[in-house]
This record gives C-alpha cells, sequence and structure tokens, in this order.
C-alpha cells in the first residue's frame, strides 16, 4: 500500500530535507480514498436555501435571521434535511452538498 519513503515515516525514520517531505507527500496522494457519495435528495426550495447557507457556514440564527424564520424553524427544516440525506450534522451535511452541486451561493 505504502511506498518506500512512506513505510519509513510509518517506521519513524525522519525526514530531512524538503524533497523528502515531497517524495512522501506524493506517495500519500496515491491512496485510494473512497469517492464522494452522490446521491438524488429531493429538497423543497426552503431547504435548498438552508443547505446553501450551511455550506456558506452560517449558523443557526443566522439563517433565521437571513431568511425571517424563527430559529426553531430553521432547526426543523435541518432535521429533515439531516433525514432526508442520512447525515448526522452539518458538516457531513455541507461535505454532501458540495459533492452533489448543491453549493452554489443562497439567495439571500
Amino acid at each position: 500500500m505504502y511506498g518506500s519513503s512512506s513505510a519509513s515515516v510509518v517506521t519513524g525514520m525522519m525526514l530531512n530535507t524538503p524533497s523528502d517531505v515531497a517524495l512522501v507527500a506524493g506517495e500519500l496522494n496515491t491512496i485510494d480514498r473512497p469517492a464522494p457519495v452522490q446521491r438524488k435528495v429531493h429538497f423543497s426550495p426552503r431547504e435548498r436555501q438552508i443547505v446553501r447557507f450551511i455550506v456558506e457556514g452560517c449558523s443557526n440564527q443566522e439563517i433565521a435571521n437571513r431568511m425571517g424564520l424563527r430559529l426553531q424553524t430553521v432547526k426543523n427544516h435541518l432535521s429533515r434535511v439531516y433525514r432526508k440525506v442520512g447525515v448526522p450534522n452539518r458538516v457531513q451535511l455541507a461535505v454532501f452538498a458540495v459533492g452533489n452541486g448543491l453549493s452554489e451561493p443562497a439567495a439571500h
């Protein structure tokens, strides 16, 4: 799985030069990573807007303020979105949204 320089790092050998670091970094970039999960999920226009605000890094309160909603309404929408997507939190929702092309800026 790992090349010889990566194996050296794993076994505790030091990286002494920038070229050593570059060599290991290049090998680590070749490790197979799972592809982002892409699936079709239907969101209402309001849910889609909330997802976009999440991608922008907005808090629930900021979303509520921007959309003219109560905080509890935003929380209810997010709970529904989490269930639809199958994720437990906003970070994983943002990763899902970016991986599925839902990351364009929200309308303010």
